[in-house]
């Protein structure tokens, strides 16, 4: 096991209800010997120190990636195609400027890892210093059935965890989608699906839910131990490592649990009892 000396918690236009502060707080409760530090946007943290010159221009083949690893066709591998003008302009304009969400572009999330895993400087590109992006982006990845498919976390350098991607890509009741598309077939769009939601509140983790930094938190613990063992999950359905593919389990694992496995449980002692930088 590898014990990480520090992780870094990037904010990346983080929705009202998760707070990068207290993601950081919990993980100093559980990794109380790693040092524990806050970030605000990654890009904008990782071209700070550059000459205006030079981030103009690096912000700008960042721009032109991030257009280009767009997912055009979930039903086709890397549908990726030469990026219209428009699309630059986007994701230029996103980049400096928090404030511009990115909820209906779907990235690969492997692609944007890598991308993003770029800009880490040689001395922090270590297997002892966790990078972690909380971030709205919606990415997915390739599945076995051959289509692309919404994911919540994405665990490389850095790895990436999307407020987005709690509320869209585990899946919601089977009920839920049916009077969904009832209610689309007589024409009532999203906005008007206020009613179903109340119907099936609780069921399922939704933008402005309040249990959000709580289920952001326990990626983030997820994380972590992929840094330390690589392997972030867990096959127990009420640990936090638990690898969710309903909200039911989602919310069973990360807020109705037991919290740790005897397993996980024991893997978090020995990371929070062992000095810092040691194996």
């Amino acid at each position: 096991m590898l014990v990480p000396s520090r992780v870094s918690v990037y904010d990346d236009r983080l929705p009202a209800n998760v707070a990068v502060t207290q993601v950081a707080e919990r993980l100093r409760h559980y990794l109380p010997q790693t040092e524990i530090t806050q970030r605000g946007e990654f890009i904008l943290h990782h071209t700070a120190s550059l000459d205006a010159e030079r981030r103009e221009q690096v912000i700008a083949g960042l721009a032109e990636k991030l257009a280009a690893i767009r997912v055009r066709d979930p039903e086709k591998e890397c549908s990726f195609s030469e990026p219209a003008y428009g699309e630059i302009q986007y994701e230029k304009r996103r980049i400096t400027n928090p404030s511009i969400q990115a909820r209906g572009v779907l990235y690969d999330g492997f692609e944007l890892a890598r991308l993003l895993g770029r800009l880490i400087p040689k001395e922090e590109r270590t297997p002892r210093h966790v990078h972690i992006v909380l971030t709205n982006q919606l990415f997915g990845t390739w599945g076995d059935d051959l289509r692309y498919h919404y994911r919540v976390s994405v665990y490389s350098v850095p790895s990436l965890i999307s407020t987005t991607g709690i509320v869209e890509a585990p899946a919601k009741p089977r009920d839920y989608y049916l009077e969904k598309q009832h209610l689309a077939a007589i024409g009532l769009k999203d906005g008007s699906l206020e009613p179903l939601k109340q119907k099936y509140a609780g069921q399922f983790i939704d933008y402005d839910d309040k249990r959000m930094i709580e289920v952001v938190i326990g990626y983030a613990l997820q994380a972590v131990v992929y840094a330390a063992t690589g392997n972030p999950f867990c096959s127990h359905p009420t640990c936090r490592f638990y690898d969710a593919h309903y909200q039911r389990d989602l919310i069973r694992a990360q807020l109705e649990g037991d919290e740790f496995c005897e397993h996980h449980r024991a893997l978090l002692e020995k990371l929070k009892s062992k000095p810092r930088g040691e194996k």
